[in-house]
């Protein structure tokens, strides 16, 4: 799971890519960076009764990457987190997905992960399920935070 969370942020650095929004009215309004190489960065959460998710994009060289955390509610309480690192290719998303797993620690569950087409997913469901909503909107904000920090360093390099 740690490598997973480590290739989230990895995956932002080298590249620069993009993500999508939601199409929620609630959204906090997205904060857009420039990088030093003319692309860039933003980032967003959007909740809904049900659900948090933490969007950072980020484009780069005509190249779009998204990386999503979603987390799902039940009065109040987690039930299911995921990461999804959507890639602009299907051989790349299948490139980071092998590396994912030939890095698994003995003790590692490789059916937490999956791809499908240019998606990555991870399901962190046992790290979070049974926090409270507050507790993983606080998460969320840093967790937005890091993510875009660690693209515009990555694209300083």
């Amino acid at each position: 799971m740690k490598k997973f969370l480590f290739m989230c942020l990895m995956a932002l650095v080298p590249m620069a890519f993009t993500a999508c929004g939601s199409d929620d009215d609630d959204n906090k309004p997205n904060n857009e960076q420039t990088t030093p190489t003319g692309g860039t960065v933003s980032s967003s959460i959007s909740e809904t009764s049900n659900q948090i998710i933490v969007t950072v994009t980020v484009k780069e060289q005509g190249l779009t990457m998204t990386t999503k955390y979603i987390f799902d509610f039940q009065n109040d309480v987690c039930t299911k987190a995921t990461c999804q690192v959507e890639y602009p290719t299907e051989a790349l998303a299948k490139e980071m997905y092998n590396e994912l797993l030939e890095d698994l620690d003995e003790d590692e569950d490789a059916s937490l992960y999956s791809i499908n087409g240019k998606v990555v997913s991870s399901d962190m469901t046992a790290s979070f399920k049974g926090q409270s909503k507050t507790a993983i909107k606080a998460a969320a904000e840093t967790l937005r935070k890091q993510l875009e920090k660690e693209a515009i360093s990555g694209m300083n390099i």
